[in-house]
């Protein structure tokens, strides 16, 4: 029969081995999500890039580079994100297209 000291120490490997799996799972599950987030990014810029060709001439560059070349880019995305009559603009014309 193992002692209460072996019953701990027992324990405590047990508690150690399941938060271990728990990261692990948490891990996987943050590379998942990040992998469609990055699989959704690319196609949707494969999009806007389709349909406005003309960013295709924005040279990429360092992620400071990136901020100055992609700034009014961003502005003009930000303006149309907060128009609600273009927003729902845009939901009633994807409801015609399906």
């Amino acid at each position: 029969m193992a002692t209460l000291e072996e019953n701990i120490a027992k324990a405590k490997k047990h508690i150690k081995k399941l938060e271990h799996q728990q990261r692990i799972r948490l891990r996987k599950e943050r590379e998942k999500k990040k992998k469609q987030d990055q699989r959704r990014n690319y196609i949707v810029g494969e999009l806007v890039c389709k349909y406005f060709p003309q960013l295709l001439e924005l040279p990429p560059g360092s992620k400071t580079q990136n901020e100055q070349t992609f700034k009014e880019l961003e502005v003009d995305l930000i303006k149309l994100s907060q128009n609600g009559e273009f927003v729902c603009l845009l939901s009633e014309q994807e409801s015609n297209l399906t």
